[in-house]
């Protein structure tokens, strides 16, 4: 872990004192143990290590991807707990960690690889489009979830779900007991804009999610889709 200062033991400190000292007989006791003036020089030191150990544990709780004694100071900076990020208790510090720098990435958010980027760091694979791309789907839904009156004010994310029970496509009403990812659902919604509609879909991982990833969308076997949220 990169500090500022390197760590270093009271001896050390002591010993680093001493070399700023002026040389000659008059000093030649600050490197004699049992000396007045090496007793000075030790008595000083705890002082300068624990000095120098702040500015370091400073330097590393000013990043918000090690903090741990600056974290409530973060999230309180923040506004965590908001309205999607409801509480801290039931979290763990790397989660806690998580929605402090998706709040900070999300200052000035407006691209879908910016999106994309908040989805990586709470742990998904996701794609963002813009709605016009799913209007022109061929939709096998008994629902068409975008159509082109509502295409141009919709971002669709497409979140990749690798299911390995055979129960895809799932049945609806959809249970989702994810937390991280009800509260990135909830923190896209805030982030989008307010006559912008975001629509999350599941697709089934390997070929299926190959197909986006190409953007091959005439071959994208779009029956194995599931639409979270749909109403």
């Amino acid at each position: 872990m990169a500090t500022i200062y390197p760590y270093r033991t009271i001896k050390e400190h002591t010993d680093s004192l001493a070399s700023y000292l002026p040389g000659g007989d008059m000093f030649c006791a600050k490197w004699i143990d049992g000396t007045n003036l090496r007793g000075l020089l030790q008595g000083i030191a705890p002082s300068v290590k624990e000095t120098y150990d702040l500015l370091n544990l400073i330097s590393i709780e000013l990043d918000p991807h090690k903090t741990l004694q600056l974290l409530p100071e973060w999230e309180d900076a923040l506004g965590i707990p908001d309205d999607c990020f409801i509480s801290v208790s039931d979290l763990t510090i790397e989660q806690r960690r998580t929605q402090v720098l998706a709040k900070l990435y999300g200052v000035g958010v407006s691209t879908a690889e910016d999106f994309e980027a908040i989805g990586a760091l709470f742990g998904f694979n996701i794609k963002v489009v813009p709605g016009v791309t799913g209007a022109g789907f061929p939709f096998v839904f008994p629902i068409q979830f975008v159509n082109a009156k509502t295409a141009r004010f919709t971002i669709l994310v497409l979140i990749e779900e690798n299911v390995t029970d055979g129960t895809f496509p799932y049945t609806f009403p959809i249970q989702f007991g994810n937390l991280m990812l009800g509260r990135m659902r909830c923190f896209f919604e805030k982030l989008a804009s307010v006559n912008t509609i975001v629509q999350f879909i599941f697709v089934q991982g390997g070929t299926h999610w190959e197909q986006l990833n190409s953007e091959n969308w005439e071959d994208a076997n779009t029956s194995q889709w599931q639409v979270w949220g749909l109403q």
